[in-house]
């Protein structure tokens, strides 16, 4: 069994903050990880996702010139839409990634897929490290809802749907958080006949029901957007996938899409670490309760940060959790809270939402 002062679990946005603090200050270290290196953000989140909002702004300001006195034809060419995503995907921010990665020690990261087989121990390819502090930075899987996990293989979703060569000529976009609305509007506005389905009726970051209401309203006059209801039928049909769902009013819609893409949040990869064997208290996600000021969960010398945490799965929240957490390590068993920032969320739909500080709800339950 290997023995490590410091083990950090994910090297993406969080690992990386954490491994910032950690790297001067012990040569006891070690990282784990699962899957490419690029961290969410720049490789399937909200930096390619803003590529295609930008190739749909431009396709729909186009069309809408008239209205200023400038007219013009054009043409949506769908692979190079995509080519060049990917290539200023890979040269502009995953390279800058992975550039930060190439600069540690290649001898301290181990490539596998780690599990907890007792508290402070975990496995990753048939080798046991007993680790002092544990930093789990492990990231976020995209969640395919059990209506339509059966099909799970040939969906898309945010981890694969920007690897597409072409653009689909009808695509159902399953959710209405941030990633759904955005990509959503993007290909409507390049010309893909586009239809958004929520479940409970909420759609963006609002909780208040009376922006719930007016944010549907202003979408709805451009995006076909069904907001509640359950899908009760799913198939594949030759090319075409066939969904039936049942809107929250009653009404059973059956339609037919080239590609469905899931959009509906992401889970904890911790809930693939076999994670109750820690021994750390879990809430009931599974997802081990930890404190937002110093990322310690109980006080086990365990870190739960970035997406892995499922609270604020933003860039700047990660990196700034990633750096807390590592402090914290460094002084275990002591700790020191930290003051965190105003929650800052933006929506880059049209028109742009944008939530800063607690939600209705998070305030109502404080009160």
């Amino acid at each position: 069994m290997r023995e490590v002062e410091y083990l950090i679990i994910g090297v993406g946005t969080a690992g990386l903050g954490a491994y910032s603090r950690i790297r001067r200050k012990s040569k006891s270290l070690l990282l784990i990880q699962h899957g490419p290196f690029g961290t969410t953000c720049a490789r399937v989140g909200c930096m390619p996702s803003k590529m295609l909002v930008t190739a749909g702004e431009l396709a729909y300001s186009i069309d809408h010139g008239n209205y200023f006195g400038v007219d013009g034809d054009y043409k949506v060419d769908g692979k190079e839409v995509f080519a060049r995503l990917k290539r200023d995907r890979a040269e502009k921010f995953v390279g800058g990634v992975l550039k930060a990665v190439d600069k540690i020690p290649q001898e301290i990261i181990i490539r596998g897929e780690a599990r907890f087989v007792a508290e402070n121990r975990i496995e990753v390819n048939g080798e046991e490290i007993l680790a002092e502090k544990i930093i789990l930075a492990c990231g976020s899987s995209p969640f395919i809802p059990t209506p339509l996990s059966h099909l799970a293989a040939e969906l898309d979703t945010s981890d694969t749907i920007f690897e597409l060569d072409d653009l689909p000529h009808s695509i159902a976009v399953i959710g209405l958080g941030v990633i759904a609305l955005e990509l959503g509007q993007a290909f409507h506005r390049l010309g893909v006949r586009t239809t958004l389905f929520g479940h409970s009726g909420r759609i963006g970051p609002f909780t208040l029901p009376e922006m719930q209401s007016d944010c549907l309203k202003v979408l709805s006059k451009e995006l076909d957007i069904v907001p509640a209801g359950k899908f009760t039928a799913a198939r594949k049909k030759g090319s075409q996938f066939s969904l039936e769902f049942t809107t929250g009013n009653g009404e059973t819609l059956v339609r037919e899409f080239e590609r469905v893409v899931v959009a509906s949040g992401r889970r904890s990869n911790v809930l693939n670490m076999e994670i109750a064997k820690s021994g750390l208290k879990l809430d009931d996600r599974g997802v081990p309760v930890y404190n937002l000021q110093t990322m310690q969960c109980g006080n086990a010398p365990i870190y739960l940060t970035g997406d892995a945490n499922e609270d604020l799965p933003l860039w700047h929240e990660a990196y700034a959790e990633g750096r807390i957490a590592g402090d914290n390590a460094l002084l275990f068993p002591e700790s020191k809270p930290v003051k965190r920032l105003v929650p800052l969320g933006i929506y880059f739909s049209d028109p742009q939402i944008a939530m800063v500080g607690k939600n209705i709800q998070s305030l109502i339950r404080i009160k």
